[in-house]
């Protein structure tokens, strides 16, 4: 496996559902060497998932504080990735201290309007949601180029 990309969120809870959305329209049968994965985001899940990955892709959306909708594009080494009080800052630190990260990480992390029990996403993330799945596509295809 070349590439890993998780969607982690919460099925029904509106926008949370977005990286799972994400995951479900990127998954194809044509994707040669990348891998799919949903998640709730449990910290040794993603630890075990992404240990020695080339290159690891996670979806997600949380409250940031931003509008409604708004992409933030992390890397490795982003602040905001580092901080325990998150869940992905838990498994950042889990797999920094086991030596399990994956070489590369970006992280699509989309700011939610909807929080709250039930099913759909906003509109705001539903914006969203095609647009990193754009990105991600695009991604996908220059790296397949990549290794030819």
């Amino acid at each position: 496996m070349d590439t890993l990309v998780i969607g982690i969120g919460e099925e029904h809870r509106h926008d949370y559902a977005l990286g799972l959305v994400a995951v479900r329209e990127l998954r194809s049968p044509h994707t040669q060497g990348i891998e799919f994965m949903e998640s709730d985001g449990e910290a040794t899940t993603l630890v075990d998932a992404w240990a020695d990955v080339p290159l690891a892709i996670i979806v997600t959306a949380g409250d940031m504080g931003d509008a409604p909708g708004r992409i933030r594009r992390m890397g490795l080494h982003d602040a905001a990735l580092t901080s325990n009080d998150s869940p992905m800052g838990e498994a950042m630190a889990l797999a920094r201290s086991l030596d399990r990260m994956p070489h590369r990480l970006l992280v699509f992390r989309v700011q939610i309007h909807d929080g709250s029990p039930g099913d759909g996403l906003s509109s705001p993330a539903s914006l969203a949601v095609g647009e990193v799945i754009s990105e991600i596509a695009d991604l996908l295809v220059t790296q397949r180029w990549a290794r030819q």
